[in-house]
């Protein structure tokens, strides 16, 4: 009996670590630097233990970093899974607005005016946030 004691005050003990790893991790995801921030989302994303627009949060974040790093294939990859996780409206926007600034590094124009004028639309009750695909479609010589 005092041995399946020990086995499951072990067995808490581990679980409380792994879940405060968690959560460590989830906040690294938005508030370290940006080898910390693509570490910590992998971990969060490989979890398991979000979904949806939580979820989207974690890949926009990532693809974010990635995009800073100039590893541009990893930021598309990361951008689309935020947008096929139909986030919330804030989200969608920033993930077709990062998308756009990433097809445009890569010379993809085509996709990065497609990705503007998304943004453009989820943007149209904020004239603030209109203005980032604004400027990407001004510099591509595209109309909204």
């Amino acid at each position: 009996m005092r041995a399946l004691l020990i086995i499951i005050a072990l067995m808490l003990a581990a679980l409380s670590a792994w879940a405060q790893s968690f959560e460590q991790n989830r906040a690294n995801c938005s508030n370290g630097d940006n080898a910390t921030t693509i570490s910590a989302c992998t971990a969060v994303i490989q979890s398991g233990q979000l979904a949806g627009p939580d979820l989207a949060v974690i890949y926009l974040n990532r693809g974010g970093s990635y995009y800073i790093e100039g590893h541009y294939a990893q930021a598309i990859a990361d951008l689309n899974q935020a947008i096929a996780l139909k986030p919330v409206l804030s989200i969608a926007f920033y993930s077709y607005d990062a998308r756009a600034h990433t097809y445009e590094k890569q010379g993809l124009t085509d996709q990065a005016i497609a990705d503007y004028r998304t943004a453009l639309k989820l943007a149209s009750s904020d004239p603030t946030a209109a203005q980032n695909p604004l400027e990407g479609l001004k510099r591509l010589g595209a109309t909204p």
